[in-house]
């Protein structure tokens, strides 16, 4: 809608400018036509340019700020995973059959093997009542 409004009215996105971070909110300006400046949130004014093909600039001070300091263990940990990823495939996460109904594709009903209210080796004996307590019952004289 915006990238409409301003190619109808004669006007070009130039550039957006994320300004600042404020309690971890960054904040964006447009800049229409080289010179006009309208405040927007970032994420909008990002959008924005993306559908423009406006230029994104960043102060450094605001990179600096925001950064993530990753340390060597964790760079570490990714490279493992990036080469993990570059070994499998999407076969790989397939769901085995289910050996007692080869139609299915679930694990076993009851996977933990503990018989129990509402597991197929034992009867399901509904809400635990207090035999001599006939409180919430009905009875008809």
């Amino acid at each position: 809608l915006m990238r409409d409004i301003l190619s109808v009215l004669g006007h070009e996105l130039t550039e957006v400018r994320i300004v600042a971070l404020k309690d971890s909110v960054f904040h964006a300006a447009l800049i229409i036509d080289g010179r006009a400046e309208i405040s927007a949130r970032a994420s909008d004014a990002i959008a924005l340019a993306l559908r423009t093909g406006a230029k994104v600039l960043v102060d450094g001070s605001i990179l600096d700020e925001a950064a993530i300091v990753v340390s060597s263990e964790e760079d570490d940990e990714v490279e493992k995973f990036k080469e993990f990823l570059d070994q499998v495939s999407a076969e790989d996460f397939e769901h085995p059959e289910n050996p007692e109904n080869p139609d299915s594709t679930d694990g076993p009903e009851n996977p933990t093997g503990l018989d129990g209210p509402g597991t197929p080796d034992a009867p399901d004996r509904g809400p635990e009542s207090d035999p001599g307590d006939d409180a919430g019952r009905s009875s008809t004289s």
